[in-house]
C-alpha cells in the first residue's frame, strides 16, 4: 500500500507533467484504484510512463497498474535486477520480491553470473532477461522456484560443508512482499502441493 505522502507526491508530479490539476476526489480515486501496490511500484510505474507515453494526457489508474503489471512489468524487473547488481553484488544472496526473477535468473546462469556483468554487458543482455521475464510471466510458475539466489558466499559455504553458517540475505524490492510469497511456497509444499 503506498504510503498517502508518497501518493500525493506522485500525482502533484503527474499533475504539473500533464498540465492538470488533480482534484481531492480524483486523488481518493485513484488512491482506492491503485492502494495495493508499493510506493516502489508506483514511482517506478509513473517514471516508466513519463519517459515512453506519447500521449499528452493524463494517465488513468488502469495505466498505471499496467506498467506495473502489463506490458511494464519485465522492464522494472530488470531495473529491480539492474539494481541489485550494482548496489548488492554477487556475494550476498538475494531475495527479489518477484518470484519470476527468481526463476529467470537461475535458469540463465545464476546471480554470481549477473553480478560478474559490466554494465556494457548488463546493457547487451537485459533485453534477453526481459524477454525471458514475460515468457515466465505469462506462465504458472514452475514448482521448483529458489526461495533465495545463492551469492557467492553461500555457495562456497555450501561447498566446503559450512551449512551451519546462514547466508547474507539482501532483499530487494518490498521485503514485506518478498517474505509473503516465499511463506506461500513455504506452506504449498508443507501440504505437499510443491
Amino acid at each position: 500500500m503506498p504510503t498517502h505522502e508518497a501518493f500525493a507526491k506522485v500525482m502533484v508530479l503527474l499533475g504539473e507533467v500533464y498540465g492538470k490539476e488533480v482534484s481531492e476526489l480524483k486523488m481518493e480515486a485513484y488512491y482506492d484504484a491503485l492502494s495495493d501496490l508499493t510506493d516502489e511500484e508506483l514511482v517506478r510505474a509513473v517514471r516508466m510512463l513519463m519517459r515512453t507515453k506519447k500521449i499528452s494526457v493524463f494517465p488513468l489508474p488502469a495505466e498505471i497498474r499496467e506498467a506495473v503489471e502489463g506490458t511494464g512489468r519485465e522492464i522494472i524487473a530488470s531495473l529491480k535486477v539492474e539494481e541489485a547488481m550494482f548496489k548488492v553484488g554477487g556475494y550476498k544472496s538475494v531475495v527479489f520480491d518477484d518470484p519470476v526473477i527468481h526463476v529467470v535468473i537461475e535458469r540463465t546462469g545464476g546471480w554470481p553470473f549477473y553480478c560478474a556483468m559490466e554494465i556494457d554487458e548488463w546493457k547487451f543482455r537485459r533485453k534477453d532477461f526481459e524477454r525471458a521475464y514475460l515468457a515466465f510471466a505469462a506462465r504458472p510458475l514452475p514448482e521448483k522456484v529458489p526461495e533465495r539466489l545463492p551469492g557467492r558466499y553461500e555457495i562456497v559455504n555450501e561447498a566446503e560443508g559450512h551449512r551451519d553458517e546462514p547466508p547474507q540475505i539482501a532483499y530487494v524490492g518490498s521485503k514485506a512482499k518478498a517474505l509473503e510469497w516465499t511463506r506461500q511456497r513455504e506452506i504449498a509444499k508443507a501440504i505437499g502441493k510443491e
